[in-house]
């Protein structure tokens, strides 16, 4: 990616997450990528890694409305996916199994637990609930 490329991604990240009440520490390491396809309009990726261990990642990540990102899987971690704003679709297939391949998989979506075809996609809406605050008495 150029570095043209990469700035304008991240500013646009980063406006994105301001705008939305995200506050992103000094600390947190950015990715940002078009997973070596050379074209990050269409597959590309912004992430920052709240967490990283060897079984658990946490990020937030950015993707504008054309970009999809390649199949890939996790042989030992383990990822909880929340759509904070507009829609996310997630195409899933058992594990150990190629994309094409068939098969049935049990997915946990917003605590209940439902059964899909490999290969299936799934729609994760966003549900956004404004924050509600109250002052602290006495402070």
């Amino acid at each position: 990616m150029k570095r043209s490329e990469v700035n304008a991604a991240y500013q646009r990240a980063r406006q994105f997450f301001e705008a939305n009440g995200w506050a992103i520490l000094p600390h947190f390491k950015w990715d940002i990528t078009d997973f070596g396809l050379g074209h990050f309009s269409q597959h590309g990726l912004v992430l920052i890694n709240l967490a990283e261990e060897k079984e658990y990642c946490e990020k937030l990540m950015y993707a504008e409305a054309s970009q999809t990102t390649p199949a890939h899987y996790h042989q030992q971690k383990k990822e909880d996916i929340i759509c904070r704003t507009g829609q996310l679709i997630i195409q899933l297939w058992p594990a150990g199994t190629q994309p094409q391949a068939g098969g049935d998989l049990e997915v946990k979506v917003n605590g209940q637990w439902r059964n899909l075809a490999g290969g299936s996609r799934l729609l994760l809406q966003a549900v956004f609930r404004q924050p509600r605050y109250r002052p602290l008495s006495g402070h």
